[in-house]
């Protein structure tokens, strides 16, 4: 078995759902700075700062691994659906008055 080849368009969502995830990962970090409670149940109401960076980073590597072992159909899908999603998080906390902290 070898993974099916990445296409342009695939290779773009990917770097765009890593870019989203740096996003969410700075806005949150400015959320903990802030004394807000986070609501992603994985993370608990109050993570640290090291939860939040573990827990971005294997968001990132993880949705890279499944991206390479889904079928191209489904890989595009599940980008589709993963980019859509994120943007929709970084959206909301941007709404919030969450930065990047810069």
């Amino acid at each position: 078995w070898e993974p099916a080849p990445w296409t342009t368009e695939q290779v773009v969502l990917e770097s765009a759902f890593a870019a989203l995830i740096y996003v969410d990962w700075r806005q949150t970090n400015d959320a903990i700075s802030r004394g807000r409670i986070e609501i992603n149940p994985t993370l608990g109401s109050t993570p640290t700062e090291t939860e939040v960076t573990r827990y971005m980073v294997a968001s990132a590597l993880l949705h890279g691994l499944v991206s390479t072992l889904l079928p191209a159909e489904w890989r595009l899908r599940w980008q589709y659906v993963s980019v859509g999603s994120q943007a929709h998080v970084v959206w909301y906390n941007w709404q919030l008055g969450l930065t990047l902290g810069f």
